[in-house]
């Protein structure tokens, strides 16, 4: 790679001040240095660009013609340059800190990338996670600014939430199971191998149990955890099965290596993703969020999600806009 031919700022801001100045002295107490440095930055800048800038004979110190042509443009770089650090140092101090509420799932799966994200441009990140009904009631009592979530809700009325993504959820099975294809093959599953779930305070448990009751089977037996990372690795090794959401089996760590899965027969069972904020708080950091999250989704968590368990992107849906609900 060739070299860039960059002026340097600090010489083209010596150069205005001693334009502006017209002596060395001048010059170095207003920049904070010693005139010899302000004639050897000048020098500097001259052989640079390969002319005269001043006329070193006159006093007090005039601008030569390439100087004078100079001084106007270098002016205006300035203030584009002190613009744009304006503009990026008063977005980062917009926004200096953000307390973010995440649901198990997602802090083990796509936060990671979020956290990293948001920090480009937010001084302090402070993340909770944790089951679904703590974090939602730390947003209630004001202990967190945004909430990513599969709890809707939707009884109180100072929440502003929108959509973030739906999931479908899918059966999972050790690695080399005969495939699950037909209703006939689910039915077979759940009467003849123990069923993993989650514990009773979790929403993605309860939203299993009213599909396992809709088709009127009772598991033969089943063990109840409370991580994703033990649901997939007890499935794997006691060859049980689980439902469960795509995003859980990504935040099952090395475990999801282990499973195969497949869509539910002839049924379908969602988690939806929301992002929540009381709507009393900081509107552009709650958009702020949201945008970040979806740009994290579409542009590497899926990619990764899917380069290492083909076919599982099809099963998570982004909202592509800014609703309050998926459309039925």
């Amino acid at each position: 790679m060739s070299d860039l031919n960059l002026i340097n700022t600090l010489q083209l801001k010596i150069f205005v001040t001693v334009a502006e100045e017209r002596t060395l002295k001048a010059t170095a107490v207003k920049i904070g240095q010693t005139p010899s440095a302000i004639s050897q930055n000048i020098k500097a800048l001259e052989n640079f660009l390969g002319v005269t800038l001043f006329e070193r004979d006159s006093r007090p110190i005039l601008l030569t013609t390439a100087g004078r042509r100079l001084f106007s443009l270098a002016r205006e770089l300035l203030q584009k340059n002190d613009e744009i650090l304006e503009a990026v140092r008063s977005e980062k101090k917009k926004y200096e800190v953000l307390r973010l509420g995440l649901g198990e799932s997602a802090a083990g799966s796509f936060g990671p990338l979020l956290i990293s994200e948001l920090n480009k441009i937010i001084t302090s990140v402070d993340v909770v996670s944790g089951l679904t009904l703590p974090i939602v009631s730390a947003l209630l009592s004001d202990k967190i600014d945004v909430l990513l979530s599969p709890y809707p809700i939707k009884d109180a009325e100072e929440i502003e939430r929108e959509v973030l993504f739906e999931e479908d959820f899918i059966i999972v099975v050790k690695k080399g199971h005969e495939p699950i294809l037909s209703e006939e093959a689910f039915q077979t599953l759940i009467i003849s191998r123990p069923l993993i779930e989650y514990n009773q305070d979790s929403s993605d448990r309860i939203q299993a149990d009213r599909l396992l009751r809709s088709l009127g089977q009772k598991p033969v037996l089943h063990t109840s955890v409370s991580t994703s990372y033990l649901v997939v690795g007890l499935v794997s090794e006691i060859d049980g099965w689980c439902l469960i959401p795509p995003i859980n089996l990504w935040a099952a760590g090395l475990n999801c290596h282990d499973v195969d899965f497949y869509p539910i027969p002839g049924r379908s069972l969602k988690r939806t993703y929301w992002l929540a904020h009381k709507q009393i708080r900081n509107q552009a950091l709650f958009q702020l969020v949201r945008d970040k999250t979806k740009k994290v989704l579409a542009e590497n968590f899926l990619v990764s999600m899917e380069r290492e368990l083909p076919g599982i992107s099809k099963f998570i849906h982004i909202s592509e806009s800014n609703k309050k609900g998926f459309d039925q």
